[in-house]
Formats: structure tokens, sequence, C-alpha cells
């Protein structure tokens, strides 16, 4: 039992390394975006708009990935949870993991943890642009 407890522990330090992976990555973006507003302030803030919504964009394929490998390790902790052997693998390519839907690259990039941060974020992103040319 004590080796179950300690994989589950290990597996648990991955998820929680995993998700706050991803609310960094949201809060550099947003830092990366208004820098690249002060940066390309004036007659450049077409192209300052056209990189920060790259990098939006850029940026939610980079967490949905983080946020597709945490769903994994999700799937492998409810494996090992309801195992009776232990043999402390972290691998999550075994096919109990890929069956599952949730843990599908495309169905993480539509989850309202990624979809609805970035579209605000793409709003931001308007904001700021319409900032730009009032000032």
């Amino acid at each position: 039992m004590d080796a179950k407890i300690k994989h589950l522990e290990m597996i648990q330090q991955i998820i929680k390394r995993m998700s706050s992976n991803c609310l960094h990555i949201k809060g550099s973006l947003i830092a990366i975006i208004s820098a690249s507003f002060i940066f390309f302030n004036n007659e450049y803030s077409k192209f300052g708009f056209l990189a920060s919504v790259f990098l939006t964009i850029g940026f939610s394929l980079f967490d949905a990935k983080y946020l597709q490998y945490e769903r994994k390790y999700r799937e492998l902790y409810n494996i090992v949870r309801k195992s009776e052997t232990i043999d402390f693998s972290m691998d999550i390519n075994i096919d109990e993991i890929k069956k599952n839907n949730k843990t599908n690259y495309i169905n993480c990039l539509k989850s309202c943890s990624i979809v609805i941060p970035y579209i605000m974020l793409f709003f931001y992103n308007i904001l700021l642009l319409l900032l730009s040319k009032l000032c």
C-alpha cells in the first residue's frame, strides 16, 4: 500500500506542476502582449497587434498541449489508483489513456479553460489597439 501511495504522490506532483505551468503561460502572455503594445506604439501599432494575435494563438496551442499532458496524467492517476500491482510506470502513452477522448489534443484545444481565457486575451489585444489609437 505504501508503494501505491508513493506512486500516486509522484503523479500528483506532475499534475500540480502541469496546472501551475498553464497559469504561468497565461500570465506571461499578458505581460508580453502589454510589452509589445508599449514597444510598438504609434505608427507600428498594427504590427504590434498582429504580433500579439500570433502570440495569443501560439500560446493557446502551447497551453492546450500542457492541458493534454495534465489530462493524460490524471488518467494515469486513475489507472494506478484502481490497479493492484504497482510498477512505478509514468508512461502516459498506454492504450487505456489513448482511448479516452478527453486526452485528445483537439478536445483539449476546445476546452473551456483554453477557449475562454484566450478569447478574453484576444479582446484585450483589441482594447489595447483601440487605446493606442486614442492616445
